[in-house]
């Protein structure tokens, strides 16, 4: 897995972690939650609905489902993100300083991606448009690259 590190100030992030992310399928979960993917080997299911991470809110669809929640820019046009981003600050951590986008080789996950469209429940909570799930691991080796973004001026906007 190719890892790039990139320290800038918060009002930098957005452009940065787009220029990466768009037209992309990724992952975005907080440094600590990267560190055990490495350990594991895999993106891995909330199985028990312990873990926590940016996206981890008990009333979403993914964590009800126990599912791996995804964003997925691969069609997506400027609008799809800017709402998305009014819903869900996908570029930087609400929490810490440091986020980590997990970029996804989009052909292995094809046949079991759960698109944003098929939700089977509509009270869950979901971010419309560009949240996708997948119902198993995803192993470290269908990520060809992390994007690892330490915000260097915590009070420049967060």
């Amino acid at each position: 897995m190719n890892e790039i590190h990139k320290t800038l100030p918060y009002r930098e992030t957005y452009e940065f972690v787009l220029s990466h992310v768009k037209g992309r399928l990724f992952h975005f979960t907080t440094y600590d939650n990267y560190q055990g993917i490495l350990k594991s080997g895999a993106i891995e299911p909330n199985r028990d609905g312990t873990r926590r991470g940016h996206c981890t809110r008990p009333e979403s669809y993914g964590f009800k489902n126990r599912l791996i929640s995804l964003f997925d820019f691969r069609m997506a046009d400027k609008t799809a993100i800017e709402r998305t981003g009014e819903n869900y600050p996908f570029w930087v951590s609400r929490h810490t300083c440091r986020s980590v986008h997990l970029l996804l080789d989009e052909q292995r996950l094809k046949g079991k991606l759960i698109p944003n469209n098929v939700r089977k429940e509509p009270w869950a909570d979901y971010i419309p448009g560009t949240e996708c799930w997948y119902p198993e691991d995803i192993p470290i080796v269908w990520i060809p690259t992390a994007l690892v973004v330490t915000v260097s001026k915590i009070a420049d906007g967060i």
